[in-house]
Formats: structure tokens, C-alpha cells, sequence
């Protein structure tokens, strides 16, 4: 009755190992469901992606992601595509000692983890669930003279599972943070600096060109006016032609007018030349004080840098210093933890169970 029992197989774990990839072969009933046991990986496919079925398929074994072949097909439980981007045997997903990584296995057209690419690493990538993976790049072939074929490469949302069933997320460790060092910190103030002082000098360069800018258009409007004035002298002045022309001549009142308006045009073009110059002067001088002060900052700007090499260089002697006073402090402490344990060797201590005191013990050399 027991050799019976032990042979027994439950239907729906025979036809759910079955569909498996590898070979199946007669082992004992796990506890708890089959797929928890084991880790998973799910391939969602992404906006920009080749268009593919969901796929999910189980990391027992190292699963190969590559092009579609005469022997390897498509199916939902693989990672094989019928993509014209991917190399046969593209890239390998695996899961070993509690994490998962993504190796390139030196293809055509790289692995991309993120929009990183890890093809010129040659080593295995950890991923997480949730990471945007990429295999292959978008390909365009010239079909005709005009008509020209694109090829997405296949982009997917990974979604990964332990063996016991939680989801492999990136988990924040405090101590899996790097330190930033001083040269690191120096660089990064210089790079703060350089930046406040590039949008201050931003700010000065938009101020300027408003100021420009409002100055062209009064004398756009001023121009406009005077083109509106000498049109109409011009229209006067034909008008009186006309008139002496045909016999007639003008009376002493338009006269004087037309005489008062060219006083009048020749006061406003006198005093836009003027305008102009003057303006134009100003800018000259703009220009001449601008190049100083440029000179003046570049001169400012290596005097510092100069002043910031020599910082971080005695920075850099003062953190070595201070390296090798810690390196002796550690020693010190070394050799004083082992003279303690010498002579606590030497001078053991007894505790009396009746009392409340050490009695030390001497040993008699």
C-alpha cells in the first residue's frame, strides 16, 4: 500500500509540469504550489516595443533571450522573439544566491537596462522588478528609392519573484551608499559655483537685451512718426507742385505752413541723428568696459582656480596625514588589546560565590 501511494501523481501538477520546458521527471509532491518554488520572471511588453503576448517563464535554470531559430519558436512560456534586431542567443537571464542578473552574450545590437547599456561591461548586470530592459536598437533598411523599413527592438517591463514568492524590488541600504570624499565634494561646490555664476551672467546678458529691446522700439515708434511726417510734407509739396503746374499759386498761409513743417522735419531728423550717435557711442563705451571687465574675470577666474589647486592640494596632504594618524591610532589600539589579553592571561580573576568582590589570583612564577 505505501509503494502504491508513493507512485501516485497528482493530474494537475502532471499536466503543469508538462508544459515546462525541461524534461519532466517523477519526483515528490511539493507542499505548496509549484510555480512559488521556484523563481519566476514575467516580460511585459512596453509602448515602444515590438509587439509580443506577455510571457513568464521560470529561472531554474538560466533562460536564453534571442531570435527566434528553425528549432527554438516563440511562446508565451519562453523568451524567444521573432524580432530582426536580436542575435539568436542574445543576452542570458539567471538567478543565483537570492539575485537576479542579466548577461550580454556579446550581441549585435547591445542589452540596454534602463537606457544603460551593459554590453560593454561583459559582466552580469543585477536587475530588479520594475527595470525597463532592452534588447537590440531600432534598425531602418532602405526597401526602395523611397520606402525605407523599421525594426523595433523588443522593450519590456521585468517583473521578477523570489522563490518564496515576493516580488524582487530595489530596497534602499543605507550602507550600500558610497561616501563622498573631499575631492568629490571640492568638485561638486566648483561645479555649484560655476553654475550661480553662469545664471548671473545670464541674468545680466537678459537685462541687457530688454533694455535693448525697449530702446528699439521707441525709436521704431520715433521712426515711424517721422516716416508718418514726411509723408505728409512729401503729399504738401506735391500738392503745391500740382498747383503752380496748372497756373494757380498758393496763398501766403500754406506756404508758411509747408516751410514750418520742413523747420519742423529737419529739428526731428536733426535730433534723431543726434539720438543715434548718442547711442550709438554709448554702446561702443558698453562694449570697451564689457571687454575689460571679461579680461578682468578670466584674469579672476585663474587666480582662483590656482588658489583651489593648491587648496585641495594641502587638503589632499591633511587627509593623508590624518590617514596615517589613524592607521597608528589603530595599531596602538591593536597592540594595547593584546597587552590586555596577555595579562588578563596572566592575572586571572575568580568571582567568590559568596561575595560580591574580585579576588585576583597570582600565579607564582
Amino acid at each position: 500500500m505505501v509503494i502504491a501511494k508513493s507512485k501516485r501523481v497528482n493530474p494537475h501538477m502532471n499536466s503543469t509540469v508538462k508544459n515546462m520546458d525541461y524534461n519532466w521527471t517523477p519526483a515528490p509532491e511539493p507542499p505548496n504550489n509549484q510555480d512559488a518554488a521556484v523563481p519566476r520572471a514575467i516580460f511585459i511588453p512596453h509602448s515602444n516595443s515590438l509587439p509580443f503576448d506577455e510571457r513568464r517563464v521560470s529561472l531554474e535554470q538560466p533562460v536564453k533571450i534571442g531570435r527566434n531559430v528553425y528549432r527554438a519558436t516563440a511562446s508565451p512560456t519562453n523568451t524567444i522573439f521573432e524580432c530582426r534586431v536580436l542575435s539568436r542567443h542574445h543576452a542570458t537571464l539567471y538567478y543565483e544566491k537570492g539575485h537576479f542578473y542579466l548577461v550580454d552574450n556579446q550581441s549585435s545590437n547591445g542589452t540596454f537596462v534602463n537606457n544603460n547599456r551593459c554590453t560593454l561591461t561583459k559582466e552580469p548586470h543585477e536587475v530588479f522588478s520594475g527595470d525597463v530592459v532592452q534588447f537590440g536598437i531600432p534598425v531602418v533598411e532602405n526597401a526602395g528609392n523611397t520606402e525605407k523599413n523599421t525594426f523595433p527592438p523588443v522593450v519590456a517591463l521585468l517583473k521578477l519573484f523570489h522563490p518564496d514568492g515576493k516580488e524582487a524590488k530595489l530596497s534602499f541600504n543605507p550602507t550600500m551608499t558610497t561616501p563622498l570624499h573631499l575631492k568629490e565634494l571640492y568638485q561638486l561646490n566648483n561645479f555649484v559655483q560655476e553654475a550661480i555664476q553662469r545664471e548671473a551672467s545670464l541674468e545680466t546678458r537678459l537685462r541687457t537685451l530688454r533694455e535693448c529691446v525697449e530702446r528699439t522700439r521707441a525709436d521704431a515708434a520715433a521712426s515711424w512718426e517721422m516716416f508718418v511726417g514726411e509723408q505728409r510734407l512729401l503729399m504738401r509739396v506735391h500738392t503745391l507742385e500740382a498747383m503752380l503746374a496748372a497756373g494757380k499759386h498758393p496763398d501766403h498761409y500754406s506756404v508758411a505752413q509747408l516751410l514750418a513743417d520742413k523747420r519742423n522735419y529737419q529739428e526731428v531728423a536733426q535730433d534723431s541723428l543726434r539720438t543715434a550717435h548718442e547711442q550709438r557711442l554709448a554702446l561702443e563705451e558698453s562694449l570697451e568696459r564689457r571687454s575689460r571687465e571679461a579680461a578682468s574675470l578670466h584674469q579672476q577666474n585663474y587666480t582662483l582656480r590656482q588658489a583651489a589647486t593648491n587648496a585641495l592640494q594641502e587638503l589632499q596632504k591633511l587627509a593623508a596625514r590624518c590617514d596615517r594618524k589613524m592607521c597608528a591610532a589603530r595599531l596602538a589600539i591593536a597592540a594595547a588589546e593584546e597587552r590586555e589579553q596577555t595579562l588578563r592571561k596572566h592575572l586571572p580573576l575568580a568571582v567568590s560565590p559568596h561575595t560580591n568582590y574580585y579576588t585576583i589570583n597570582f600565579i607564582n612564577y
